[in-house]
């Protein structure tokens, strides 16, 4: 997983480096956004014998690196945290949630002359989960227990300069690894929301 992850990381921070210096023009957006979003996730695979879906919402934060910035391309850093309940689906639990955290790095892409951006993002991070079993099997699951996270998202934005240029609209279709001690668990779904330049 970290070597996936690292992977990504320079695939990105070289594709930008070489998009940006082959530019003339250096004058790309920068700095900070703050922003919030609802996510949608159901599970797969063997998980979806346990819980149906992960659906919650979060705050996320980001910044724009102005070195690797122009105006078609922009590469980023982010970070999100969310809290999450998960819908069950078996009779060993009766309710379960959890919270996300999660840093990654993203890429900006303008789509030609349009209010539209093309935004891949990579993050890594942990799940801290809650789960209540219900009384029969009190003793088969901890009451809370960490997974690692992978999370990529293809998101579209759109930026209407009718607001100035300082609001941002996100939709993205999200796929979530975790992994647990005896298995990955996955999720797949989408992340709507907006941003709002500082």
């Amino acid at each position: 997983m970290k070597k996936f992850l690292l992977i990504s990381f320079l695939a990105l921070a070289v594709s930008g480096m070489l998009y940006a210096e082959s530019s003339d023009n250096s004058s790309g957006e920068s700095g900070l956004s703050l922003g919030a979003f609802v996510e949608y996730q159901p599970a797969m695979g063997p998980l979806a014998d346990y819980v149906n879906a992960s659906f919650g919402g979060g705050a996320v934060v980001e910044y724009i690196l102005p070195f690797l910035s122009n105006d078609g391309f922009a590469l980023g850093i982010s970070g999100h945290i969310s809290g999450n309940v998960n819908p069950v689906s078996s009779e060993l639990l009766s309710f379960m949630w959890n919270i996300k955290g999660a840093a990654g790095i993203f890429a900006k892409i303008h789509l030609g002359q349009t209010a539209f951006y093309l935004v891949p993002e990579v993050s890594y991070g942990a799940v801290i989960n809650f789960p209540t079993t219900n009384p029969k099997y009190e003793n088969e699951l901890a009451a809370m227990y960490v997974d690692q996270m992978i999370q990529v998202a293809a998101g579209i934005r759109f930026n209407p300069s009718f607001l100035g240029g300082k609001l941002e609209f996100e939709a993205a279709p999200v796929y979530t690894l975790c992994t647990e001690q005896t298995e990955m668990v996955h999720y797949l779904g989408a992340r709507v929301g907006f941003l709002i330049k500082l």
